[in-house]
């Protein structure tokens, strides 16, 4: 009972009852169990009324993960797509360095007969 006291001091009753030490045990357990009903006849209300909202900030940012999820999967794509083409960049190069070297090879032939 001590420990629901001491909590119900601290945390759920307003600061006049707080500081009051004509409160006994059982009328301070009443007053706090009445002012919890009341808080939580509060929160129901408030969930209530603010319920909607939140289902729909709930669904907006569920969208918002859904899209964002979309974009990250399109920019891994875009990613594969640039390395793929750096990839065949790289080979071209080479291949256009190789027929460089032919070419000259052959003018060079040429040039000796």
């Amino acid at each position: 009972m001590d420990v629901f006291v001491g909590i119900a001091r601290a945390i759920i009753l307003p600061p006049d009852l707080q500081t009051s030490k004509s409160l006994d045990g059982d009328s301070l357990a009443q007053s706090a169990l009445q002012i919890m009903v009341v808080r939580v006849c509060d929160l129901g209300v408030w969930v209530v009324k603010n319920g909607e909202e939140m289902r729909k900030a709930f669904l907006s940012n569920s969208l918002i993960i859904q899209k964002y999820n979309h974009l990250e999967s399109e920019y891994v794509k875009v990613i594969k797509e640039i390395s793929r083409l750096h990839a065949n960049l790289v080979k071209l190069s080479d291949q256009s360095e190789e027929l460089d070297k032919n070419l000259k090879g052959t003018k060079q032939a040429e040039k000796a007969t």
